[in-house]
């Protein structure tokens, strides 16, 4: 017998149950031996005809009997070996088409049962895969959708795979009923930029990367940066990978543009605010070098003005120091809170010569209790010096300036009031903002650095406060430091000033 044939054979004999094949051979000789019988019953009594039919009669009984027990015995074997291949060809037509969950109980030894015992081996094998790989998914679905950056992932066919939320609010995309995956990228969005980055990198298979400016109607135009990259699917190991689509990273730089520019603006106000008064000192300096007959009043008038310009160099430098420190966050909270009474006092007493020098009508009524702020004694210092001394400097000779301080709903508000030119409504906005003059050619003119206001709304929202203001045009002014107040009275160090 050829190899192959009994190959063959032996592969044939083994998918049989062994009882199947006992059986039927058993049922088989049976059935062989009872017919042997009868007929060597009938042999013997041939002659007689009553023997003969009764022969015959036995020969139909036994032949109808051993015909149904064989039926009998095949239906049960049939049955035995059919119930198992129906559930093993259930539970593969379940696997086949995704269905998870589904077992195969078959309680043989044989290889049926071995069979079904594998079909639940990978069906549970694939389970925990499935399971495994919607972990990962769901895992990167929660990264991508936490992700500060937007990401917009599409197919070779351009057909969206994932977008975030991110990418959605970046690209003023709606969210569709039935979901952005699967759509094409051109019915998702039609800014040209990100279309044309997904085309050129698909094609290339290299990096693309462009920086452009988008805004809706009514709404803050935005600064993009974008880079799209190509995704690659694996092969075969003797194949190169190929193309699976792009992924496209959104970066919203608008914050990043406008702290470039007001570092641009910083540096060249600066450098403005610097070099007029260097300039001005180099000038006097130069004349009294270069001259030689100067006399004493010329020399000493350009001292005069040398200090002043030196005096308002120390006074820049100083502020942005106060100004750097303030925006750090290195000012440190005191244990114990102060009361601002004495803070007021010291300031309405430094600043008493220049009231007095333009005859200003000052009004401040100390309060008879305790005004608690946890701050430090030097930072109120500055902000309310800065607004008392601008309400004198810019208020006409023998005004009216009152200051107010007070707690209110459990704020303490520190209040100046002037009658000074007043401010223009839409001016209002700026006036905070450092190296901002309303009046530049009058703020220099009265030695300001353009950064008191500055420092007066860092001061307050260091403090967890506010500063207000209100205004109008020849009708003065009303500037007001709002912050907390403390819950633990202060210990005065000294009473309140009177002027």
């Amino acid at each position: 017998m050829p190899l192959a044939t009994s190959r063959i054979l032996k592969s044939m004999f083994t998918r049989f149950s062994w009882r199947l094949f006992v059986g039927i051979a058993l049922l088989v000789l049976g059935l062989a031996a009872a017919l042997f019988i009868i007929a060597l019953r009938a042999l013997e009594v041939a002659s007689d005809p009553g023997l003969v039919e009764s022969a015959r009669r036995g020969l139909w009984l036994w032949g109808s009997s051993a015909v149904l027990v064989v039926m009998a015995v095949a239906l049960y074997f049939s049955q035995r070996i059919a119930e198992p291949l129906g559930l093993l060809a259930v539970a593969g037509s379940k696997l086949s088409s995704g269905k998870q969950g589904h077992r195969v109980v078959v309680r043989s030894q044989d290889e049926l049962g071995a069979l079904a015992a594998s079909i639940n081996a990978a069906s549970e094998r694939i389970e925990m895969e499935t399971r495994s790989k919607a972990q990962d998914r769901t895992q990167l679905e929660t990264v991508l959708s936490a992700m500060t950056d937007g990401v917009l992932a599409v197919d070779a066919q351009e057909r969206v795979l994932h977008i975030n939320q991110v990418a959605q609010r970046l690209l003023s995309i709606a969210n569709a009923e039935d979901g952005l995956n699967d759509r094409p990228i051109v019915e998702v969005t039609r800014e040209p930029h990100v279309l044309q980055a997904i085309q050129e990198t698909i094609e290339t298979g290299e990096e693309v990367h462009r920086s452009f400016t988008r805004g809706a109607a009514g709404q803050e135009e935005r600064t993009l940066e974008l880079t799209a990259n190509v995704l690659m699917r694996q092969r075969n190991r003797s194949e190169d990978d190929e193309c699976a689509g792009a992924v496209v990273v959104l970066h919203d730089v608008t914050r990043i543009e406008q702290l470039e520019g007001v570092r641009r603006d910083f540096v060249s106000n600066v450098s403005h605010e610097l070099k007029t008064p260097l300039t001005a000192i180099r000038g006097f300096v130069e004349t009294l070098l270069d001259v030689d007959d100067v006399d004493d009043d010329t020399r000493r008038r350009f001292l005069s003005r040398i200090k002043i310009q030196t005096t308002r160099l120390s006074d820049l430098v100083g502020n942005l120091l106060s100004l750097s420190r303030i925006e750090s966050g290195r000012v440190q909270t005191p244990d114990a809170p102060l009361d601002a009474r004495d803070v007021v006092s010291d300031v309405l007493n430094a600043l008493k010569t220049e009231i007095d020098a333009r005859r200003i009508q000052l009004s401040f009524e100390p309060s008879e209790q305790a005004i608690p702020v946890l701050a430090e004694a030097e930072q109120l210092r500055q902000a309310f010096s800065n607004l008392v001394s601008n309400a004198v400097k810019y208020s006409e000779a023998g005004a009216k300036v009152a200051v107010r301080l007070f707690i209110k709903q459990d704020e303490v508000v520190f209040e100046v009031e002037d009658s000074g030119p007043g401010i223009a409504q839409e001016q209002l906005a700026r006036i905070f903002e450092r190296f901002y003059r309303v009046d530049k050619a009058r703020s220099r003119d009265l030695g300001g650095t353009g950064l008191g206001l500055a420092i007066v709304k860092n001061v307050a929202n260091a403090l967890g406060g506010r500063v207000e203001v209100e205004s109008e045009v020849g009708e003065g002014s009303q500037f007001r430091i709002v912050v907390p107040v403390s819950k633990v009275l202060p210990v005065s160090k000294k009473g309140p000033a009177l002027l």
